[in-house]
């Protein structure tokens, strides 16, 4: 006779199956030119460090340009500058994405570039950059940042 399986083996058997359904959605998602972006939370442990009864599986559907913008975002946020600039840059070259995506990538990179926390900052192609976000989007909600680093570039490039 087989024992009734506990709450915590019901658990993981049950996240096994979405994980095999997640998985399945982001290869046809990808298919499409979409990504998925899941997150698995547990809480209530006991004392012994057993997950309790409640959980929570969350995913978002998001295009892969935003995808890589986020991995990007987080990749700069581990201090891997030349990584998340190679990721934008590649992002900052296709023109066919939402403006909205497009005015983060540009703003984005240009803060990267710039940035104190990068090892090797490169103003001139900070500068370059938030001038493209200027000029191809004069009515940026990210004027007055942009114009703000543009000043602080100015500024580095002159030895002040």
């Amino acid at each position: 006779m087989r024992a009734r399986a506990s709450i915590g083996e019901r658990r993981a058997a049950s996240c096994a199956r979405a994980g095999v359904w997640v998985g399945f959605a982001c290869a046809a998602l990808g298919w499409f030119g979409c990504a998925a972006r899941t997150k698995t939370t547990t809480s209530d442990f006991d004392p012994q460090g057993n997950p309790g009864t409640s959980y929570s599986v969350q995913s978002t559907l998001v295009s892969k340009d935003r995808a890589q913008f986020d991995h990007a975002r987080e990749l700069a946020r581990g201090s891997d500058y030349d990584g998340a600039i190679q990721i934008l840059n590649g992002l900052a070259n296709k023109h066919d994405m939402d403006s909205k995506l497009r005015q983060d990538v540009l703003l984005t990179l240009g803060e990267m570039h710039g940035s104190a926390l990068n090892p090797a900052p490169d103003y001139d192609k900070g500068t370059a950059v938030l001038q493209q976000l200027l000029s191809e989007f004069p009515k940026t909600e990210y004027r007055e940042r942009a114009e703000s680093l543009l000043a602080e570039y100015a500024k580095h490039r002159a030895g002040n």
